[in-house]
Formats: C-alpha cells, sequence, structure tokens
C-alpha cells in the first residue's frame, strides 16, 4: 500500500528474473515482494502498496552485448552481416530502450529507428520481450524524451494499448517511473482509455502517479489522469487513488483536483475501513501532510470521527508514527503538532477511543493535546457526569477510611500485644479495611478486563500507576491478616506499620493531583525542585561532612578543665574506668540495678562533638538554626571554624537554596501547571470512561436493553439541573420590582431563606450519600471541573510565528539559489559571448585577408 514508505526507485530488471519493491507502512515498517510472485497475492492495505510489476522497482537485466556492440552489430563476419533484420536485429530496438537513461543513450534509439525501414521498425516495436515487455514499456519505464515517444508510436500506434503479463500499459510505466507531462499527454491523447486501464491489482495510473514521495504528481498531471473518472476506481485494497495521495504526501493542489470533483472520496475507506484521513495522519511527519489533513477535514468535518475496523481513530495512526520519530527530528515533529492540531480542532466527539489515543500519544504530543482547549472542554465535560464524579467521590472516600481504619486497628492491636486493661481490636475496622480492599481490587480488575476487550491490556500493564495502585491493594489486605493474626513481632509490627502510613498518605497526594489543579502544580514543583536540586544536595553533604568531622577533630580528648568545655582527658577516662560514676536499674529484672560497661572514652560528658554520629547530627541543626555559640566558648579554632561554617553554610548556601527553588517552582508554575494537572486528569478521565463504558455495555446485555447508555444520566442530570436552575432563579432580582415591605416580598424571602437552608444542604448531604449521582450537574461541575487554559492560543501563536519564519527562510533561500543561477548563467553568457566575439574577429581577420589577395590580384592584372 501506499505509504507511507519509500517512492518507486527507475524501475529496471534485474538480472535473477526478480524484482524488489521496498515500501514502509504506517509504522515505518518494509515490506520486500518478489517480482515473479503473481499480482493476485494481496498485501497489507493499512501499510504497504507493492507494485506487482517487473519493471516497478528494478529491471531484469540479461547477459548481453553492451550497447555499442548490440547497435554496430558486433563481429564483423559474413553470418553476422548478413542477419540485418533477423531475430537478433530486432531485439536490439528493446535492448537500447531497456538501457536507455543519458541524451546519448536516447540518441541511439533515435538513430535505430531512423536507419531502419517502417517494418522493420514496426517489428521490432512489437516485439516482445520479458513478461511481455514491448520498447515502448521499457521507454516509458525510463524518464524519456517526447520526440522518442513520437517515434515509437509512429512505429506501432497499436502498442500504446499493449499490457504486459501483469496488466500494465505503457501509461502505467511513464507514471510510476516519474516520466515528464509530455509524454504523459501524448500517451493518453493516443490512447484515452488508458486513464482508466487497470492492471491485475486493480491499480490505474492514476494510482501510481500519486505513489510517488520524492515528486508528487502535480496538478495538471492529475488534471491529465482523472479526467475520466479514474480517481473513482479502488485497487483490489479497495483504495482510492486518494487514499495513495494521502500516503504518499500528494501536494495540496493536487489533492483539491481529485475532492473538489469527488468530495464523496474524503470519507471512502478500504476494505480495512479506513479513510483518507488515516493515511494522512499515518504518515503526518511528511512536510505536505498538514496541508493535507486541514483540507481533507475542511471541506468533510465529519470524517474527524471515522473508525476502522480494528476500531482506530486516525489519531491513532498519527500516535504510531509519531512513537518512531527521533528527539532530533524537529521538523517531522512539528508536522506531526500541525497534523494533531488540526485533528483536535475539528472538535473530535469524546470517546473512549480518543482518549486512549491521547493516552497513547508520546509525551512532546500529549503535552500539547493536553493544553488544547478542545480536549479541556470534553475533558470537563466527561469529568462531570455521573459515573465519573461517582468513581471520584468514592475513591476519596476509601482512601481517607482506609488512614482511619488503620490507624485504629494498629493501636489497638499494639495495646493488646502489652495486654493494656481495657484494650481490644474492634473488628469493624478490620471489616472495613476489607471492604475498601475489594473496592479498589474490583475497581482495578474491571479497568483492566476493559482495556483488554478493546486490545489496549497493554496499556495498562505498562501504566506505573496501575502497579502502585496494586501494591496498596496488598499492603492493605497483608497488614489487615497481620493484625488479626496478631503476628510478627512488636518491633517489627511498629516498623511496618508506621512506614505502610507513607504510602498510605503518598496515594491520597496522588488522588488530589488529579482533581485540584493548584494541588497539581504544587506537587509537580516539589518533585522538579527536588531534581534540580540533586547538585546542591551532594555539596551540601560533601560541606556537612567536613565540617563535622573538622569539630570532631577539634574537641577529641580535650581538656574541659578551666573553661567547663571540651570532651574528656586521658585522667578522666582513667578514673572512670576504675569507678564508675552510676548505676542503672533494670525494671526488666526484678529491680537489679547493675553497672553497665563504658562504651566509649567519653561516657560522662554529653558535648555533641564527642561522637561521629552526634557531630554530623549538630552540624545538620545548626544548618537549620539550632546553634549555640556556647559549644564553642574558650576554643579559638573552633570558633574560626564556626563563623566560616556559618558564613559557607548559613549565609551562602542557604541563599543558593532559596535562588535555586525560586527559579525552579516559577520554572513549574508558569510553564508545566496546565500540562502536569490535565495529564493526570486525561489519565483519571480515560480510566473512568473504560470502566464506565464496559459496566454499562455489561448492564445493558444483563438486563437486554438497547438503549443509549447515556439516555437514562442524561434525563436524570437534565431534571436534576432544571429544579436546581429554578431554585437559583429565585434569587434573581432582575426581574422582581419590589414596592416595599409587603406579603409577597416576606414570602419570596422565607422561600430563599427554605431553600438556602433546609433543601440546598439536604440535596448536598443526599447526593454526597449516592456519591454525587444525585446531585445537580451544576454542582458536578463546580467540584471538578477547570477553567479553560489559554496556553493553547500563546502556544498557535507562537507555532504561526515559527512557521513564518521558516517560510521567510525557505523563501530567501530558494531567492538565493535563484540568484546563484542566474549569476552563473550571466557568467556563462558572458563567456559565450566573448568566444562569439573572438571567432567573428578572427573570422573577419580572415575575409579581410581575402579581400585584400582579391584586390591585389585585381589590380596586378589590371596592370598586365
Amino acid at each position: 500500500m501506499p505509504r507511507e514508505g519509500e517512492r518507486p526507485r527507475k524501475h529496471k530488471h534485474k538480472s535473477n528474473g526478480e524484482r524488489r519493491h521496498r515500501d514502509r507502512g504506517e509504522n515505518g515498517t518494509t515490506a520486500t515482494t518478489t517480482r515473479h510472485q503473481e499480482s493476485s497475492e494481496t498485501q497489507d492495505s493499512g501499510e504497504q502498496v507493492t507494485a506487482a510489476n517487473p519493471y516497478l522497482e528494478n529491471s531484469l537485466r540479461r547477459e548481453q552485448p553492451t550497447l555499442a556492440s548490440s547497435y554496430t552489430g558486433g563481429p564483423s563476419d559474413a553470418s553476422s552481416a548478413s542477419l540485418s533484420t533477423n531475430n537478433e536485429e530486432l531485439s536490439t530496438l528493446q535492448r537500447l530502450c531497456d538501457n536507455a537513461s543519458t541524451p546519448e543513450s536516447w540518441d541511439l534509439v533515435r538513430d535505430w529507428l531512423r536507419t531502419h525501414s517502417a517494418s522493420d521498425a514496426q517489428s521490432a516495436a512489437e516485439r516482445r520481450g520479458d513478461y511481455d515487455t514491448a520498447p515502448l514499456h521499457l521507454a516509458c519505464r525510463n524518464d524519456p524524451p517526447a520526440d522518442v515517444i513520437e517515434m515509437l508510436l509512429m512505429a506501432s500506434q497499436d502498442m500504446v494499448r499493449a499490457a504486459d503479463s501483469f496488466g500494465w500499459l505503457p501509461l502505467h510505466y511513464a507514471c510510476a517511473n516519474d516520466a515528464s507531462e509530455e509524454v504523459l499527454t501524448l500517451l493518453v491523447a493516443e490512447f484515452p482509455d488508458s486513464t482508466t486501464s487497470v492492471d491485475k491489482r486493480k491499480r490505474t495510473p492514476l494510482h501510481f502517479a500519486l505513489g510517488r514521495t520524492e515528486r508528487p504528481a502535480d496538478r495538471r498531471v492529475v488534471v491529465l489522469l482523472s479526467g475520466t473518472g479514474a480517481a473513482l476506481y479502488p485497487d483490489e485494497n479497495g483504495m482510492l487513488p486518494l487514499h495513495y495521495a494521502c500516503a504518499y504526501g500528494a501536494n495540496e493542489e493536487s489533492l483539491r483536483v481529485l475532492t473538489d470533483d469527488h468530495i464523496e472520496t474524503i470519507s471512502a475507506t478500504d476494505h480495512r475501513g479506513r479513510t483518507p484521513l488515516h493515511f494522512a495522519l499515518g504518515n503526518a511527519d511528511r512536510p505536505a501532510s498538514p496541508a493535507v489533513v486541514g483540507l481533507l477535514l475542511a471541506q468533510t468535518p465529519a470524517v474527524v470521527n471515522s473508525v476502522d475496523k480494528e476500531g482506530n481513530l486516525p489519531i491513532h495512526l498519527l500516535s504510531t508514527r509519531s512513537q518512531a520519530i527521533g528527539e532530533y527530528a524537529t521538523e517531522q515533529r512539528t508536522n506531526c503538532q500541525k497534523c494533531l492540531g488540526l485533528y483536535l480542532g475539528a472538535n473530535p466527539k469524546p470517546t473512549a477511543e480518543l482518549l486512549m489515543s491521547l493516552q497513547s500519544l508520546p509525551d512532546w504530543l500529549r503535552d500539547l493535546a493536553v493544553v488544547n482547549p478542545v480536549v479541556q472542554r470534553f475533558l470537563n465535560f466527561k469529568i462531570a457526569k455521573p459515573f465519573p464524579t461517582a468513581i471520584t467521590i468514592g475513591d476519596f472516600i476509601c482512601y481517607i477510611l482506609v488512614i482511619v481504619f488503620y490507624q485504629r486497628a494498629v493501636i489497638s492491636s499494639i495495646e493488646e500485644r502489652f495486654d493494656v486493661e481495657g484494650s481490644s481490636l474492634n473488628s469493624g475496622y478490620l471489616i472495613g479495611l476489607y471492604l475498601c480492599a475489594i473496592y479498589f481490587l474490583l475497581r482495578e480488575f474491571i479497568q483492566a478486563v476493559s482495556l483488554a476487550t478493546i486490545g489496549l491490556f497493554s496499556t495498562w500493564v505498562w501504566d506505573g500507576t496501575n502497579w502502585f495502585d496494586i501494591f496498596y491493594i496488598v499492603l492493605i489486605l497483608y497488614w489487615t491478616v497481620v493484625i488479626q493474626r496478631e503476628s510478627l513481632d512488636t518491633h517489627t509490627f511498629r516498623v511496618g506499620t508506621s512506614l505502610t502510613f507513607a504510602v498510605y498518605w503518598l496515594n491520597v497526594l496522588v488522588f488530589l493531583k488529579g482533581v485540584m489543579v493548584g494541588f497539581a502544580v504544587f506537587v509537580a514543583g516539589v518533585v522538579y525542585v527536588m531534581k534540580r536540586l540533586a547538585a546542591f544536595f551532594l555539596a551540601l553533604l560533601i560541606i556537612l561532612l567536613a565540617f563535622a568531622q573538622i569539630f570532631w577533630t577539634i574537641y577529641r580528648m580535650t581538656d574541659p578543665d578551666g573553661s567547663g568545655d571540651g570532651c574528656s582527658s586521658y585522667r578522666n577516662y582513667q578514673s572512670y574506668t576504675e569507678s564508675p560514676p552510676f548505676e542503672v536499674c533494670d525494671l526488666s529484672n526484678e529491680n537489679e540495678c547493675i553497672t553497665p560497661e563504658p562504651e566509649s572514652c567519653e561516657p560522662e560528658n554529653n558535648h555533641p562533638w564527642c561522637a561521629p554520629w552526634s557531630s554530623i547530627y549538630k552540624t545538620y541543626s545548626m544548618l537549620l538554626g539550632e546553634v549555640d555559640d556556647n559549644d564553642f566558648e574558650g576554643n579559638t579554632l573552633a570558633t574560626f571554624f564556626f563563623c566560616m561554617y556559618m558564613f559557607v553554610v548559613v549565609v551562602v548556601l542557604a541563599n543558593v537554596l532559596i535562588a535555586i527553588v525560586t527559579d525552579s517552582y516559577g520554572i513549574i508554575k508558569n510553564e508545566r501547571a496546565a500540562v502536569v494537572f490535565w495529564s493526570n486528569r486525561l489519565d483519571f478521565v480515560a480510566e473512568t470512561d473504560v470502566i464506565g463504558s464496559n459496566v454499562s455495555s455489561g448492564w445493558k446485555r444483563l438486563t437486554g436493553t438497547e438503549s443509549d447508555e447515556s439516555d437514562d444520566g442524561v434525563s436524570m442530570s437534565f431534571i436534576l439541573g432544571e429544579i436546581w436552575k429554578k431554585f437559583i432563579y429565585l434569587y434573581d432580582d432582575s426581574d422582581y420590582h419590589s414596592n416595599g415591605i409587603d406579603v409577597e416580598f416576606i414570602l419570596l424571602n422565607l422561600l430563599r431563606l427554605g431553600i438556602a437552608c433546609v433543601i440546598i444542604p439536604l440535596w448536598l448531604i443526599v447526593g454526597f450519600g449516592t456519591l454525587g449521582i444525585l446531585w445537580p450537574p451544576q454542582v458536578r461541575e463546580y467540584l471538578l471541573t477547570s477553567s479553560v487554559s489559554l496556553q493553547s492560543e500563546k502556544g498557535e501563536e507562537e507555532t504561526y510565528r515559527l512557521e513564518k519564519c521558516e517560510t521567510l527562510r525557505r523563501d530567501i533561500e530558494a531567492f538565493q539559489n535563484e540568484v546563484r543561477k542566474d549569476i552563473d548563467q550571466g557568467k556563462e553568457d558572458v563567456l559565450n559571448l566573448r568566444m562569439l566575439v573572438s571567432d567573428a574577429r578572427a573570422e573577419i581577420a580572415t575575409e579581410m585577408k581575402d579581400v585584400k589577395r582579391i584586390v591585389m590580384e585585381l589590380y596586378e592584372n589590371n596592370l598586365q
């Protein structure tokens, strides 16, 4: 199928009788086909277009004499000379046309046709070679001059109608190999019906003309080939010429010829259900693709929602193609971004397939998509529906209940382990934990099954948040079982349950990131700042360790006499080991008092610089402001290093830290705020939408109903919304004209008071109890929707400016090339003029000599 791939090169024969036609599919893959294979073998219409003809890529070349020897007759023996009109001589024309590529080689073809009789020329022109190809077929394959085609047609007009063994006419060869417009015009004028002739794979010459990537067919060629209705002819894969044009990147002018006369072809599908828009977005990295996508969507906007037989939207092919584009392919990425903007600008329906396609986009495209107003509006629309609202509220309630039940269960378990009087484990806490775990497990299971039903289970597998959710569920079940059975020792239990609290609260943070835009920006800012501070933390650690070792070394075994400062002298250590100053009473051993063995040489002194770990801790606490200058009293060297520490760490590094944090957080807040929040919102909405679609379809199968899944939900939301509007309308004074305090005024305000203090609070409480299902849509929108970002407009303006700059750059480059050509042409003209002047001078000088000689002769004759 067309690609998506490489343009067919010069199509010549190979000596081994095979051809190889390589073309890329929508994902950049290549396929190789053998020329000898019959064209009835069907290729993947969505990914490949193979030219099942022996001359589409490379021609067969038989072992034969060179052009010169073939044309001149070869050996000079008598037997060779006597066979001037035999089969070998007639096959010379075929060999010449097969090998012609340069002006000199085409001169050999002209000379052969001029030097042979009409009957010999006709016999040679009608001679068939490999795959039933005539000289006219071979000449059309090699981009021939128009006069050579005229001479071949004069030799045998019938060969323009002759098809080779693959059903290719000479016009097929000419279109497939980028022949000139003059050649195509000659062939079409000689046989007009050739424009609608199809080969064995049902392809017209127009298919091949539009299947070139290096030099797509221009508007005049498309008009010439499509005038007899060839634009409506599908190939064996159901692909129209418009499919080829979109896949190979034809220009906008050529496409308009196809779409203006036959606009219905824009929504036509091939055998795989793919429209031309599928192929255009499957090759979105090509320079012509943005113009093609814009034209298709402008003429038929409804095609934006077309789905192929695999359930894929056109944007899915854009996602697949963009995954293969490298980081430094700036131009290709820009083309993809333009195509994405045009597609989203056509307002596609917010279906589950669209959400999953947006999720599968690479980061550099997904960041652009989530700040698009169209995407943000339908994300707001989706999350404000009853089912996503219920999931949101249900998740939040379960997250909080898990923390509350877990806290109470852990405390009760610890008290039971120490037989605290009146302590007992409430089984209700464990039941609550089990129910919450079942809720999360069921939700995760339904999500995985839902994605599997639409063939996207790998999306669930490679999503790290899903594995974190599973880890969260396993933690709940594990510690619930541990608490229930009172397993593990007390110390391990305390450590494990304490660390688990961190995981539980981390999950709450992840949840809030997808609900509150300010919170999402804050969390993303913290993460971003931590990454930026990696080098700073390393430098700070080195400095803290250095000063900790300095102070520890200075105070090691110092004498505290006189100043009351220092660690301990050797004398004090000796006296301590001989008579320890204190005893410790161990209550766990029948109140027996024991004397502990000394653990260090300075056990009686609590100075912070007397041990390595306390020294490190003290330097760290000094960084946070816990400074006691009495620690350095009486020690000049320590005081000096203390002053140096305060300057380097507290003054310099603290201000550097503030500067880095401020700058980094400003970046995440100003440039990435919308991207961070809407990316999280996209993940959550896509997840709930897939679950909702699967649950709804299962419910309809169970109940046997065939109504649209949204009918009941929309009708209920509509009724609740109308009631809410009527309540709010009572607070609008624009239609009420008061004449002072009267009965109507009193009743109206009493009604307003009752609604505000009784009805609305009760409604909100009942709605919260039903997980937001009974809330009016206005309340759900107020709580869950966010304002549409304006960043996309700035991005569009920036893209427009860049596009204009790029256009200007190309125009300047083209102008420079044109000026260079003009200068070179001028130099050549001046050189030619000089040569002409020099030749004229020489000729004039010669003529003057002749005139002088003649005059002298006449003069001499007159004298005689």
